[in-house]
């Protein structure tokens, strides 16, 4: 078999994925002339602009990325509605904990927004998994939907549906409890084993061309998957993000 040897930057970009997943948020640093950037090494004629998985970071650079540096935290939810969306139309690329290094991760802002969202969904995994349970909402007329903002990738990038309706569900009851606001305020949460999830939620998304989304957010929406493929993950082994 032959060695694969990762990239440097590849390796730290993956890292501050994984942590913005576990912690939710990212940071930034603002000064005078808005978010800490630099000209861009990777794709020339464009800027960088610089992120941090943990504040401490942000902090340590700070002074030296910007004048009257301010660090500000950033919730995922606003990071992938808001952050990396304006960085696309800036046409930006991300910086990813930032160093002086001089290898350092630039990455399209919708390419990193992905690998967030797939992070997310690792981490949702493995806390199902642990838990043995996964949480939605419904009342009596039966589970709540919401219509799906993209094309729905599968495992293999296969896609599922176009403007569908899709399941939220999340790996604990509190943040299920959370989403239970505007047209969904008088539902209740309900927990579904993964014996259920299999002969049961399963069958019903397949049989009306419904989706799933893990940890939907109704600010940034989420990773939109079959039922079937997220059962497939389910039932094999992940590394807990």
């Amino acid at each position: 078999m032959p060695l694969t040897i990762r990239r440097p930057d590849a390796a730290r970009r993956d890292r501050f994925v994984r942590a913005v997943a576990q912690g939710q948020r990212l940071f930034v640093v603002s000064g005078a002339e808005g978010l800490a950037r630099a000209p861009c090494k990777k794709f020339p004629g464009r800027e960088t602009t610089f992120v941090w998985s943990e504040r401490a970071e942000a902090e340590r650079w700070a002074s030296v990325v910007a004048d009257q540096p301010r660090v500000k935290e950033i919730a995922l939810a606003e990071v992938l509605s808001d952050l990396l969306p304006g960085l696309e139309r800036a046409r930006r690329a991300v910086g990813s904990d930032w160093t002086t290094d001089d290898v350092e991760p630039e990455d399209e802002p919708a390419e990193l927004a992905q690998r967030l969202r797939l992070a997310v969904v690792d981490r949702f995994i493995a806390r199902v998994i642990a838990g043995g349970r996964l949480f939605v909402l419904e009342d009596g007329s039966g589970l709540a939907l919401v219509v799906s903002s993209r094309s729905v990738g599968g495992g293999g990038g296969g896609c599922v549906c176009v403007g569908g309706l899709v399941l939220p569900c999340w790996a604990d009851r509190d943040t299920a409890e959370q989403r239970l606001v505007g047209p969904f305020a008088e539902m209740f949460v309900t927990d579904v084993s993964l014996q259920r999830f299999e002969t049961t939620i399963v069958p019903w998304l397949a049989e009306r061309g419904h989706a799933l989304c893990p940890e939907h957010d109704f600010v940034a929406g989420g990773l939109e998957i079959s039922g079937a493929d997220l059962l497939r993950r389910l039932q094999r082994p992940v590394r807990a993000v």
